[in-house]
């Protein structure tokens, strides 16, 4: 008696209800593919020794919080559906092949750093880019920085800071060792950021948080 094999080695449902399932093949992509989809980080949070498992629990992170954002035309694969999920410090997408009106078999996962501070809000100030809000914390442009702004600063440095301790701060051995380590850690990087904003300006302070 022969055992048919499933096609698919993983599946799970997004925010918005869509069944996104991944086969043999397409897992066998993303394995080979870790460090160019910037991955590999949230497969290293992950491993626990099975390095197949964490990249299953990463990809289920990721779906987990995606929501379908559009379709892609490929040359090969005509209409792909594309769905993205919005990490602490990565956007990533992933590209999909329909699979029925609610289900998708996934092909690969990409990835890119989120800004620090979004275009989007920066907008929202009346700002047009970093570089602005650099001169305007030096004194340099026509424009005054206002407290309500440079709260809203500060306050994206802290979330960056926050998101990069989250990613970094190795594992304790108590839920209350690693948050006591955490709130340490933080009030240290805060307070060294804080010192480089108010001396060196936005852009240095961006500078030593991505290190």
């Amino acid at each position: 008696m022969v055992t048919a094999t499933k096609p698919w080695v993983w599946q799970g449902t997004t925010q918005d209800g869509h069944r996104l399932i991944l086969t043999r093949s397409g897992l066998v992509t993303i394995s080979s593919r870790l460090k160019q989809s910037g991955l590999q980080s949230l497969v290293q949070q992950n491993l626990n020794g099975n390095l197949g498992k964490a990249i299953l629990r990463a990809v289920a992170q990721i779906v987990n919080h995606a929501r379908r954002s559009g379709l892609r035309s490929h040359p090969q694969l005509g209409t792909l559906r594309v769905f993205t999920a919005k990490g602490r410090s990565r956007t990533y997408q992933i590209l999909t092949r329909p699979h029925g009106a609610q289900s998708a078999v996934i092909l690969k996962i990409q990835s890119q750093p989120r800004q620090v501070f979004p275009q989007s809000e920066l907008n929202e100030l009346g700002l047009e880019s970093l570089e602005e809000i650099e001169q305007m914390a030096k004194g340099k442009s026509k424009k005054q920085m206002t407290p309500e702004q440079i709260g809203q600063i500060k306050a994206a440095i802290e979330a960056s800071l926050r998101a990069r301790e989250h990613t970094r701060n190795p594992r304790t051995s108590t839920k209350n060792d690693h948050e006591t380590a955490l709130s340490r850690k933080r009030r240290e990087q805060w307070s060294r950021a804080q010192r480089i904003f108010q001396t060196q300006g936005f852009g240095a302070a961006l500078a030593d948080m991505r290190r």
